[in-house]
């Protein structure tokens, strides 16, 4: 078991803290300076304010446009939020020329698909989703984001907010068209030998409730005096004390 270092990310809306990441030019580091390797992206984030509504390329167009190895599928376990705090996930409204005149407007927040955040769910969020974390004066969510190893995201709206240096963030829609879907959004929360766990084709991630010991190999998530750390744990090892989420890659 090897403990990885974990690295923040100040953000416009918040902060990420990278647990877990073996995306190349961006891998966290173990406590003897070596890098991790083959591992899922896994994040901390705090969305004081929301986050764009944004989209992520699949695996085919992730190639196509961005000559990359893999689209990006997330998912997010809500680990706080507030009563208010909402979730954008999908458009209400797929047809074509309303999204087009809305988003030449700059004002698709009229189509946005919200939800209320739940403390303690699973959200699937497969690549082609719009969709945000959180909604003006409705965040203030605290989440464990698991996702395939990709930093790509194109954004389409951003609540026409401007930076320190008074300017907006820059917008993708020509490439976030490109990988827009019309998907059923199902939140998906699963119960199974008293544990409660997400899986998906890439990976699967759970609470972890009862288990002393490492099923398989993955990434155990510890919350231990107010901060997040991950461990690299190996089958058969002895999980640490105060692991609370446990990652592992879905096998084929």
């Amino acid at each position: 078991m090897k403990k990885i270092v974990p690295v923040i990310h100040n953000k416009i809306w918040g902060y990420e803290i990278w647990l877990v990441s073996s995306l190349k030019g961006y891998e966290t580091k173990f406590e003897d300076n070596s890098l991790v390797k083959n591992a899922p992206l896994i994040k901390i984030i705090h969305a004081k304010e929301p986050l764009s509504v944004q989209v992520h390329p699949d695996d085919t167009l992730a190639k196509e446009i961005e000559n990359q190895e893999n689209g990006k599928t997330e998912t997010w376990f809500v680990l706080d939020c507030e009563k208010n705090s909402e979730l954008v996930l999908g458009l209400s409204d797929y047809r074509n020329e309303i999204f087009q005149q809305k988003l030449k407007e700059n004002n698709l927040v009229d189509i946005l698909n919200v939800v209320k955040a739940k403390k303690s769910h699973f959200y699937n969020i497969p690549a082609g989703l719009v969709h945000g974390l959180g909604t003006p004066n409705n965040a203030n969510i605290t989440v464990i984001e698991v996702q395939q190893p990709s930093n790509t995201t194109y954004r389409l709206y951003d609540y026409k907010r401007v930076d320190k240096n008074n300017q907006m963030r820059e917008i993708h829609i020509d490439k976030a068209l490109k990988c827009v879907k019309d998907l059923n959004y199902t939140a998906e929360l699963k119960n199974h030998n008293e544990d409660i766990y997400y899986q998906n084709q890439f990976y699967k991630c759970e609470l972890i409730l009862n288990s002393k010991v490492a099923e398989e190999n993955g990434w155990a998530i510890v919350y231990e005096n107010d901060s997040y750390f991950a461990y690299e744990v190996n089958c058969g090892e002895t999980l640490p004390n105060q692991a609370i989420f446990f990652v592992s890659w879905t096998k084929n």
